[in-house]
């Protein structure tokens, strides 16, 4: 017996049937699954519970079901540190801050992470317009561009945590080596590591951010606007004078 449908028909005005557009098209029977097993608990043909989970590390099951290859050891290392360089995100930065409004106005959890997740993946535009910077200045040569470059604490910190790993496993990343931001640094270890495509980027920076940004959320104690800094900065609230009262 097929688990198809009888094709539904429509009678027009004249009381005969005819074929709509959805009838029109000979539809797949079934939702295709590409990366995915789910009888046989496969990501991209790997096992996932007696061979991914015995033998990969997180990390480097994240780049499996990313790229559909599995990683070197060593780009699977400096996946892992990027991710973990990308994860300090404040309370000013967008995905904590919309997470944090989102608990104190009475969203529930499932809320409260999706707003986090979508403001997080918002990020990607400019990490790919960080990633396009990056290939046009390896392609040209000379100085990295100053729009590239950062010399505060946190860049110094994160480009030699990611150069260290880089180097230790063999892998040139040329922004590494230079004076990178941490953005221009951890972006150019994802392309390092084969995340190069828009979406790509947006699953690690959402896959980072969400631990922090849900636990900022939610270790404000609960739903309380008033505990929100409404005033800052300063403001003060003026009414344009009415047409009447003139």
């Amino acid at each position: 017996m097929s688990g198809r449908r009888p094709a539904r028909t429509a009678k027009g005005k004249r009381g005969g049937a005819r074929r709509g557009p959805v009838e029109a098209v000979d539809w797949p029977p079934r939702l295709r699954g590409v990366v995915v097993d789910a009888e046989k608990m496969r990501i991209h043909g790997y096992l996932a519970a007696t061979d991914l989970s015995r033998h990969y590390s997180f990390a480097e099951v994240v780049l499996l079901a990313l790229t559909g290859v599995p990683p070197e050891p060593a780009v699977g290392a400096l996946f892992a540190r990027a991710l973990v360089a990308s994860m300090p995100v404040a309370v000013g930065d967008a995905p904590a801050h919309a997470a944090l409004l989102a608990r104190l106005t009475g969203a529930r959890a499932p809320s409260v992470a999706g707003i986090a997740a979508l403001v997080a993946a918002q990020g990607v535009d400019a990490l790919a317009g960080t990633r396009d910077a990056l290939a046009a200045w390896q392609e040209r040569g000379g100085a990295l561009p100053r729009s590239l470059r950062g010399s505060s604490r946190r860049d110094v910190a994160v480009r030699r945590a990611l150069r260290d790993v880089a180097r230790e496993g063999g892998l040139v990343v040329p922004a590494l080596e230079r004076a990178a931001s941490a953005e221009a640094a951890v972006t150019a270890s994802f392309v390092a590591c084969g995340l190069d495509a828009p979406w790509q980027l947006a699953a690690a920076v959402t896959m980072a951010s969400l631990p922090c940004s849900l636990a900022e959320a939610f270790a404000s104690g609960g739903v309380d606007l008033r505990s929100y800094p409404m005033t800052l900065p300063a403001f003060e609230y003026t009414e344009a004078p009415r047409e009447d009262a003139r």
